[in-house]
């Protein structure tokens, strides 16, 4: 960053009488003395002025940061990611992994510093499956601090239930909470609660048994949907295994349509989509997005008493602090990343819009959104879109908070940038290329974050690097 340097005016001189003060100097005439006087004032307003103008600098940083410095730092492999670290959800202090043997699924928190096992938990599973999936969830106080894992079966054919194992552990003590087998197609988390969903199809018309598990396998409720038409001309894409939900509502999207249950299971919304999807916004909400093409992608937000169709997609935000709540990302027109649009949460209007960035990964802190935007790193002001600073950096993608420094990753140029996220002032970068496999091998390094951590993942190993 090119420093700025304010020079405050000089001390002023007084004059002295070329003969010296002694005995019988007479004194100046008052229009001498008035004149000094002026004098002396206006040299005290100019410094002050000028040390005002220095602390307003300290005080503003400047809107648009260019120069980055040369890689001052070489990252190196720290502890390879096994089986059970790869894929690993950090929970708490640890990242909870889990694999399936012949003993049954294994579920393991890692400490990300050092890749060391804190405990380790072994639940018996059914049936042979293919690998296993785990995400946070809360304790009964909605608290985090447990982790539920599930087996899956996998087939190159479109998904069917079957039996799956579900196992929840508490991850300060690897305590294990609960397991029990039921057959799903899909699963996802509702607060402290595990919810699994069932398909039930027949030859034109297609539904979904939901049911919702407390952390010990008891069941909740139990919800069966409406039911919708097989066929058309669109219809849709085939739920994966992965529900979409929060701690208020979890939403079933398949083949067009889309089912929005409430906490108690009680149906919330009910409706075509075409080929869309749920998303939450960034305050809880429910988006409901799709597109059959390019250029028709759109979103119907779901409000209290409304639903109020907007433009474009839900930009997923990687790390939130909520603040200024009650803005809503999207994307402009849909596309990965095509521009940024602030909406109101209350109402779908827009609040402000930048069109010309191609938006990779998001982060909200103190009422500032900081985009990785392609060729640089952007901060807006969340609440009127005032942009606060810029950093270049060409193929910048990745992006995010580890305290109080911005990490930002071109994996193209295999490079890591670190930034102050209040001012964009570039505090090191780090060059990652020696990581590279032989020359011709044709293979490029990926740098994620993971727990907190910058993960290399080369050649089809993972490093955590440092």
């Amino acid at each position: 960053m090119r420093e700025v340097h304010l020079v405050e005016g000089e001390e002023p001189t007084h004059a002295t009488d070329a003969a010296g003060a002694g005995p019988g100097r007479g004194r100046l005439p008052w229009p001498w003395l008035v004149a000094g006087a002026a004098c002396l004032l206006v040299a005290l307003v100019s410094v002050q002025q000028a040390i005002g103008a220095r602390d307003a600098l300290a005080d503003s940083p400047p809107s648009t940061v260019h120069p980055v410095p040369a890689p001052a730092r070489t990252l190196a492999p720290l502890w390879r990611l096994d089986a059970t670290a790869d894929g690993a959800t950090p929970v708490g202090s640890v990242a909870v992994g889990a694999t399936v043997g012949d003993e049954g699924v294994t579920v393991v928190g890692i400490d990300p510093a050092s890749g060391a096992h804190a405990w380790s938990v072994t639940a018996p599973s059914a049936g042979d499956p293919d690998g296993v999936r785990c995400a946070p969830l809360d304790a009964p106080d909605g608290t985090p601090g447990r982790a539920v894992c599930v087996t899956a079966h996998r087939s190159d054919e479109a998904p069917e239930p079957r039996p799956e194992t579900v196992v929840v552990v508490d991850t300060a003590t690897g305590a294990l909470v609960g397991t029990w087998a039921t057959d799903l197609q899909a699963w996802g988390r509702l607060g402290d609660r595990v919810v699994v969903a069932v398909p039930d199809d027949d030859d034109t018309t297609f539904g979904w048994t939901v049911a919702a598990h407390e952390a010990t396998g008891a069941v909740t409720w139990t919800t069966s949907t409406s039911r919708a038409p097989l066929g058309g001309p669109d219809t849709g894409i085939p739920l994966g295994d992965e529900l979409v939900g929060t701690d208020a509502w979890v939403a079933v999207t398949d083949r067009g349509h889309a089912w929005v249950l409430r906490a108690d299971g009680t149906v919330r919304d009910d409706r075509a989509i075409g080929t869309g999807w749920a998303a939450v916004t960034r305050s809880g909400g429910v988006s409901l997005s799709g597109h059959l093409g390019y250029d028709d992608a759109g979103s119907v937000l779901l409000l209290d008493d409304a639903a109020v169709p907007v433009p474009g997609w839900v930009v997923p935000v990687a790390q939130d602090d909520g603040s200024a709540p009650g803005v809503e990302l999207y994307t402009v027109d849909g596309g990965h990343g095509a521009g940024l649009v602030a909406r109101d949460g209350a109402t779908g209007a827009e609040l402000w819009r930048d069109a010309d960035v191609w938006a990779g990964d998001v982060v909200v802190r103190d009422g500032v959104v900081l985009v990785a935007g392609q060729d640089d790193v952007r901060a807006y002001d969340l609440a009127d879109g005032t942009r606060r600073w810029t950093a270049r950096l060409p193929g910048a993608a990745g992006l995010w908070l580890d305290g109080d420094v911005l990490l930002a990753t071109a994996p193209a140029n295999v490079t890591v940038l670190a930034l102050d996220p209040r001012s964009g002032r570039a505090l090191w970068k780090a060059a990652a290329r020696h990581l590279l496999p032989d020359p011709g091998t044709g293979e490029q390094p990926s740098i994620t974050p993971w727990a907190g951590e910058l993960v290399a993942t080369v050649g089809g190993e993972s490093w955590v690097i440092g």
